[in-house]
């Protein structure tokens, strides 16, 4: 199906990753290092970036787009904020901004202004 909506989980690549990520044994930092150093599809990567941004400073579900049923997962992540990841969650939105050029022209205005919104967070 693709991409329905602009925000992070309202497509199918951030869904099947998120499925993964929620089940498997491996620490949720090395998920997102993993990630962020392999990756080349945006919305894997905008999805660990919220993770981080998550960890950090909460859920907002403007965001998200929707919880999908993960909601308690997100909220087990703030136990655990990935303080370490910030920088580079930081560089990657900056990365995602550059490369992010995939939208409907409907949605781009709003997604600029989500990734805006996104990266304002980490910085805060």
């Amino acid at each position: 199906m693709g991409a329905w909506d602009y925000q992070v989980l309202t497509n199918d690549s951030a869904l099947d990753l998120m499925t993964v990520i929620s089940k498997t044994q491996r620490t949720l930092k090395n998920c997102i290092k993993t990630v962020f150093k392999t990756s080349s599809d945006v919305h894997e990567l905008l999805l660990m970036v919220e993770i981080v941004d998550i960890s950090l400073n909460g859920l907002d579900e403007d965001i998200l787009g929707g919880f999908y049923g993960y909601e308690k997962w997100f909220e087990e992540i703030r136990k655990n904020p990935l303080t370490e990841l910030k920088n580079d969650a930081i560089r990657t939105i900056k990365h995602i901004q550059e490369i992010d050029s995939g939208w409907v022209d409907d949605c781009k205005e709003q997604r600029k202004e989500l990734l805006i919104k996104i990266e304002k967070r980490l910085k805060g």
